[in-house]
């Protein structure tokens, strides 16, 4: 239908965006693999069939395909048209606003922080200066807006929060994509008009989209919404908009028309596009000078970095010895009054220099010996950790020599020796062994090392699977939610990332203390030393448990994804 954006199908119904679409914000969230890059290049085509311009911050190099089939400018990265810097975001915004084309970011070549540097010089300039329709997508936007913004972290955080908020003023519209909703920042999210959400596994993050919908949406549609969110296939997803489309269903999204540059290479695969070519020489031209001087720039603020930390040295130095010039001054003033001589003054001046230079060495040798002293008490602790380590293995591998005689651990005692120093009698244990080798003369079977590993190692496992299954449903999201965030996080911000405000009530901080307590007791968690909060440490607990049976790396990570499986049941 003309004058609208098809995206696929509803049912048996097309599903098509009005065109005013172009200032509204989306999100489109989803785990690897699952559309959501394919899903915003459809909407991207749509877009260009329209004329109406857009703009890609590609941090990934996967939306070059559309140049296939309509003239967008790359800039940057392996298949770009014109050059790129992260110094000249905020001219680069000014010439797609001059001239009106559509473009495509790519910054994949680029480190995080000049990434983030470009995209806050570049979404600051166009929203200062953007006057007509366009729409902006940002690609993997949990990398310049985190749940947690730091100071590297605020300035880029701010200028996508302006946009989402305040861009329809300006004529701008934007989509975020992003494969963790979890970690994307919860106040640009929470301001995002429709959500596209295709098939998401992790439950940290379904939790979010919960979280998101579940005041707008029955109790059945919620349902029915979790049953299937995890297990969606392929370029299927729910759409929820509320306000704007006024709708809660499912979208199946239609093929593309160009290249889907963000499909995974097959090996063997030879890759060729035909691209529309599109006279970018005068923009080539004119940003490599501007690349030039720009570098330029950077390097004569390089070189005042470092002149600026030459000069301070030098001023502390300076400082000390003008502390020392007091000192002299102050031994001369006393000896002024004497009518000193020189030798006088060398008799109470080479002192002060002398206490000088001893108060010197005897700061070093302290600093010294306090060094050798934490050494030597690091080493002792290490040898320490060590023979306890090797006594409980032993004392392990009794517990399960026990076991394989039919004795259990409280029936030991029986089998040590008579001075009850704690040591086991080996004539009586040998007894035990010799009583159940059978005495017909049939062979005996033994178990190979390799086998009775394995068995060992799968007791350490089902165990360690009890563990998880006994615990509460709230501690298996909490362990869950801090795995999932990989950094510390105190208990009221967990329990508020988890939809509990435990901030004014004293019971529930102490309800949710407890179930920490019991992750931590369990080994799960531990409380961060240098940072306030309790971090997840799953994968070290499962690796030092199965490190004594020898298991492999392989094995290691199937038992860590048989557990994480199982957190999310």
């Amino acid at each position: 239908m003309k004058g609208e954006l098809f995206l696929g199908h509803h049912g048996t119904s097309e599903f098509r965006l009005p065109l005013d679409a172009v200032t509204q914000t989306f999100a489109v969230l989803a785990k690897k693999g699952a559309g959501k890059t394919y899903l915003a290049g459809v909407m991207e085509e749509e877009l260009a069939k329209h004329r109406i311009p857009f703009v890609v911050i590609d941090s990934m190099s996967a939306h070059y395909g559309i140049k296939e089939k309509y003239p967008v400018i790359v800039f940057g990265g392996p298949s770009g048209d014109v050059p790129i810097s992260p110094h000249i975001g905020a001219e680069i915004a000014e010439a797609i606003l001059g001239e009106g084309f559509s473009a495509i970011l790519d910054l994949s070549q680029e480190s995080r922080a000049a990434q983030r540097q470009f995209v806050a010089d570049f979404t600051e300039m166009l929203f200062a200066r953007n006057r007509s329709p366009r729409h902006v997508f940002l690609e993997e936007v949990s990398e310049f807006c985190p749940q947690r913004v730091g100071p590297d972290f605020a300035r880029v955080t701010g200028a996508i929060d302006t946009l989402v908020r305040l861009g329809r003023g300006k004529g701008l519209g934007c989509t975020l994509i992003s494969q963790r909703s979890a970690v994307v920042n919860k106040d640009i999210l929470s301001q995002i008009d429709t959500l596209f959400m295709l098939r998401t596994t992790w439950q940290t993050d379904v939790d979010v989209f919960v979280d998101l919908i579940k005041r707008t949406v029955t109790a059945d549609d919620l349902e029915e919404f979790r049953r299937t969110i995890q297990k969606l296939p392929t370029g299927h997803a729910w759409v929820w908009s509320p306000e704007w489309l006024q709708m809660f269903g499912r979208l199946k999204v239609r093929e593309r028309d160009t290249f889907h540059a963000g499909t995974t290479p097959k090996v063997g695969e030879l890759r060729k596009l035909s691209v529309v070519r599109v006279d970018a020489a005068a923009l080539t031209e004119r940003f490599k000078d501007l690349i030039q001087q720009r570098t330029e720039e950077k390097d004569r603020v390089r070189t005042l970095e470092r002149e600026v930390t030459r000069l301070r040295t030098q001023l502390e130095k300076a400082e000390q010895e003008a502390d020392l010039t007091a000192s002299l001054q102050k031994a001369l003033k006393a000896v002024a009054k004497e009518g000193a001589t020189p030798a006088r003054i060398k008799e109470v001046v080479t002192p002060e220099l002398q206490d000088a230079l001893v108060r010197k060495d005897a700061e070093i040798a302290r600093l010294q010996a306090a060094q050798a002293a934490l050494a030597e008490d690091l080493r002792r602790a290490q040898a320490e950790t060590e023979r306890l380590k090797g006594r409980i293995k032993g004392a392990a591998l009794v517990v399960e020599g026990l076991q394989l005689l039919g004795v259990g651990p409280q029936a030991a005692g029986s089998l040590q020796g008579g001075g009850g120093g704690g040591f086991l009698d080996e004539e009586r244990i040998v007894e035990k062994v010799l009583a159940r080798i059978p005495t017909s003369g049939s062979p005996i079977v033994l178990q190979p090392p390799e086998a009775l590993r394995k068995r060992y190692q799968q007791q350490e496992v089902d165990r360690l699977m009890d563990t998880i299954g006994g615990l509460s449903d709230r501690q298996r999201r909490m362990l869950s939610w801090l795995e999932a965030y990989a950094q510390p996080a105190s208990i009221v911000e967990l329990a508020a990332r988890l939809g509990t405000d435990i901030s004014r009530s004293g019971a529930a901080r102490a309800e949710w203390s407890k179930d920490m307590s019991v992750l931590v007791n369990h080994g799960f968690v531990y409380k961060h030393p240098g940072k306030k909060g309790f971090k997840a440490k799953l994968r070290k607990k499962i690796d030092d448990d199965l490190a004594y049976y020898r298991a492999t790396p392989d094995e290691g990570e199937q038992v860590y994804q048989a557990v994480i499986h199982r957190l999310a049941q």
